[in-house]
């Protein structure tokens, strides 16, 4: 399949923001772009996304999880090919999601992050990236909702036609008699 991705168009993502109009996702106030070119500033972005959801009594442990997954990404971001997109609202970015093709029929979004505080910011950016990078196949897998419960009902909210069992895996030491046996 080939993927060519569009442009992200500002008149889309405002529909999606009426109800906030004259505040920060006014539909003038809306810049949204592809992360490429903008990716320091992305990066950025997830680390205060990281403290203000620390301090709003985020697991840390769980947060800090999420941070070494960005991290990794985006060292590694344009040789994996990552698609990515971010919203820019009153001169910052105030959310982005990154992804990638799976294979021919899925999508895989893998990081999808805003500020709180900015109404209906996740709902933008959750449409506008998939609209502009997903559209072309069958299936947009969101991910794990990573225990969080209103995550949770919000993807749930998209009407999935499967969902996945949850695993959790740990590493576990072998016993003393077992690595002599060996």
């Amino acid at each position: 399949m080939s993927k060519t991705p569009k442009r992200f168009l500002p008149l889309a993502c405002c529909l999606l923001v009426a109800a906030t109009a004259g505040g920060a996702c006014h539909p003038r106030n809306l810049i949204v772009a592809e992360a490429g070119a903008n990716i320091d500033e992305v990066h950025q972005m997830a680390h205060r996304w990281r403290e203000l959801s620390a301090a709003a009594g985020g697991s840390t442990e769980s947060l800090d999880d999420e941070i070494c997954a960005l991290e990794e990404t985006f060292r590694h971001y344009f040789e994996l090919k990552m698609d990515g997109g971010f919203i820019r609202a009153g001169g910052r970015i105030i959310a982005f999601s990154i992804g990638d093709p799976l294979n021919d029929d899925v999508y895989l979004v893998q990081f999808e992050k805003a500020f709180q505080e900015v109404p209906g910011a996740y709902q933008i950016i959750n449409q506008q990236f998939v609209e502009h990078f997903a559209a072309n196949y069958k299936f947009v897998n969101r991910e794990d909702d990573t225990g969080d419960e209103g995550l949770r009902r919000a993807k749930l909210s998209y009407d999935p036609i499967y969902l996945v069992a949850k695993y959790t895996a740990e590493e576990v030491q072998a016993a003393p008699e077992a690595e002599a046996e060996a």
